[in-house]
């Protein structure tokens, strides 16, 4: 059942796909920039997911301070 699942994922052949990559023009060189901007790019992302966690957190914090003075004001 799973194994027909990732079939039709069509993932494709590891084994073809190194092969076709080793047959490519393209270089080691860009291939390594390739690399360098997918991090850069995940670097930036997890900055960003970092940021609005915190944002979050810190919204969640004031709203129970609004609710503990509600409820203490009543």
């Amino acid at each position: 059942m799973a194994y027909k699942e990732l079939e039709q994922l069509d993932l494709g052949d590891p084994k073809k796909d190194l092969k076709d990559l080793k047959n490519s023009p393209i270089s080691d060189k860009e291939i390594k920039q390739g690399i360098e901007s997918f991090k850069a790019d995940f670097d930036s992302f997890k900055q960003l997911a970092l940021e609005q966690y915190k944002q979050q957190q810190k919204l969640e914090r004031e709203q129970q301070k609004t609710m503990k003075f509600r409820g203490m004001s009543r």
